[in-house]
């Protein structure tokens, strides 16, 4: 969404605390896409998204993942937690962890072994 978006970091980092994990996730993502104004807010991000990888619920891990590799190199540097769910008992996280990763280009591929 680029720098025209970054009046907005204020906001959009309110969702990080949405009780909506959906929520959470978008805002995330959109934090991570404005660029160096939200660069604070997208880290934070980063990290709430990286802790739902172990969520119990299956939905939350595979958006995770997904949030991750769309939020770029904030997301990239939780690469080796995604390259977790590779072993996940779900096969739609197992899938969801590599196209995430297959997206986090170099910082991925770390983890195609």
């Amino acid at each position: 969404i680029g720098e025209a978006a970054a009046s907005h970091a204020t906001a959009l980092a309110l969702l990080l605390q949405d009780p909506d994990w959906g929520a959470q996730v978008a805002g995330a993502a959109a934090l991570a896409r404005i660029g160096p104004e939200a660069a604070q807010d997208a880290e934070e991000g980063a990290e709430l998204l990286s802790g739902m990888l172990r969520h119990p619920d299956r939905e939350r891990r595979i958006a995770s993942a997904e949030g991750l590799a769309y939020m770029g190199a904030a997301g990239a540097i939780f690469a080796g937690n995604v390259a977790e769910n590779l072993v996940d008992p779900v096969l739609r996280v197992r899938q969801a962890a590599a196209r995430a990763l297959g997206d986090m280009g170099e910082a991925g591929a770390a983890y195609a072994d």
